[in-house]
């Protein structure tokens, strides 16, 4: 046992099941877990740059799916694709008129060389010819 930092709480040394802070602070070994589960959803990777033209700087809002009509034949999965998921984004501004979307790693791993499609103004498929079932769903608000 050693005297934290802190109000002078006695805590257990480091050992298999607990973690020590800096400030002394002991923490249970999952909170590792809730560590890695945090990495995975920081959104450091770069998606798509987007030229949007809107002269606003709008919020991102991304969604995966599979097998999306226009992606895959008709008779690949199921009919109309997979429920959409929503996904971590967010958006650097370059301007008002542009943007890049970052995502997490293993969203933008999805596939080399993403191809950009503009849907209306404010909507965007991104899909890659190396992964012929994913595709991602693009929104501006």
């Amino acid at each position: 046992m050693r005297e934290s930092k802190w109000y002078g709480l006695r805590i257990p040394e480091q050992d298999d099941e607990y973690n020590v802070d800096d400030f002394g602070a002991a923490f249970d070994k999952t909170d590792d877990a809730l560590h890695r589960l945090s990495a995975a959803l920081e959104t450091e990777s770069e998606l798509v740059r987007i030229d949007h033209g809107l002269g606003t700087y709008p919020q991102v809002m991304l969604g995966a799916l599979q097998y999306g009509l226009g992606v895959v034949g008709l008779d690949e999965g199921p009919l109309g694709g997979t429920d959409t998921a929503q996904y971590p984004a967010r958006a650097i501004y370059h301007s008002s008129r542009s943007l890049t979307v970052m995502t997490t790693k293993s969203i933008a791993q999805l596939g080399t060389e993403p191809t950009l499609h503009k849907m209306n103004d404010r909507e965007y498929t991104v899909t890659w010819p190396d992964n012929q079932t994913d595709s991602l769903y693009i929104r501006l608000i």
